[in-house]
């Protein structure tokens, strides 16, 4: 069936880049029908280890993409409470001087 190989060998391919490049979600770059194959495809004897390995390889980089989301936001968090913290520490120099200026 050439259909279900190409449909295949597409999701191979779309598990290559995403590894390659890392994208951010790697089920962006797999056609709907090489998705719809690789579900299929585990059922049959033949094809059920390359579709079970192509399919823990895309559950791998699903966590990958996690992972650095998480950080990613770990590190916009530590950098909105420096801000946070840099913005209390001029409003408090400003209402000294402010008070300084009234006497």
């Amino acid at each position: 069936n050439k259909r279900v190989e190409r449909a295949l060998e597409e999701a191979e391919l779309a598990v290559s880049i995403a590894r390659a490049t890392k994208e951010r979600n790697p089920d962006d770059l797999i056609p709907p029908l090489a998705l719809a194959v690789l579900g299929h495809l585990s059922g049959r004897a033949g094809n059920e280890t390359r579709a079970r390995e192509l399919q823990a390889e895309l559950d791998t980089l699903r966590v990958f993409v996690a992972g650095r989301e998480i950080a990613t936001q770990r590190a916009k968090l530590v950098t909105i409470e420096n801000d946070r913290i840099q913005a209390g520490e001029v409003q408090n120099t400003s209402k000294t001087r402010l008070a300084e200026l009234d006497t």
